[in-house]
């Protein structure tokens, strides 16, 4: 899944998705690559306990 603020153009998602494939595919690999655009659906984990400014 590749995450943005913003909408990316269609030739980049393309693109990515390319070599995405291609890879997988030298590695023996199968799988899917999502894009999914805005901040309203984004997991916020919060800080808890010992450690959380690490």
């Amino acid at each position: 899944m590749v995450r943005t603020r913003d909408l990316l153009p269609t030739g980049l998602t393309q693109e990515l998705g390319g070599i995405f494939r291609a890879s997988l595919d030298v590695a023996g690999y199968t799988g899917n690559l999502s894009f999914q655009t805005g901040a309203h659906r984004w997991v916020r984990p919060q800080a808890r306990g010992r450690g959380a400014n690490v």
